[in-house]
């Protein structure tokens, strides 16, 4: 098993298939690029993951359901986005910004 840094897309969603268990952290990488942490094992099959950002005052039932996950926050200078997975519910593009 290894830790893989994935980017995410701020507003958005970041969709990602591969060989993970789970998300373990968000946050900016040493680029100041919006980004996921997550557990990487080539031994489990690739899985869906969809990763939504959604800033602070957004309309929540738009984008996200109550078997979503909240994964935390990234402080992206004048913005503060919500990292949430997707339980799979409501996977489509986000128009808001």
């Amino acid at each position: 098993m290894k830790i893989y840094k994935y980017l995410i897309e701020t507003p958005g969603s970041t969709h990602i298939m591969d060989h993970l268990t789970d998300i373990v952290s968000t946050g900016l990488d040493v680029n100041n690029n919006p980004c996921v942490w997550a557990v990487y094992d080539e031994k489990v099959p690739k899985k869906y993951f969809q990763i939504n950002a959604v800033g602070t005052g957004w309309e929540l039932d738009k984008y996200i359901n109550n078997n979503d996950k909240y994964l935390g926050i990234i402080n992206d200078g004048e913005y503060i986005w919500h990292i949430i997975k997707s339980s799979g519910e409501k996977c489509h593009v986000m128009e808001e910004k």
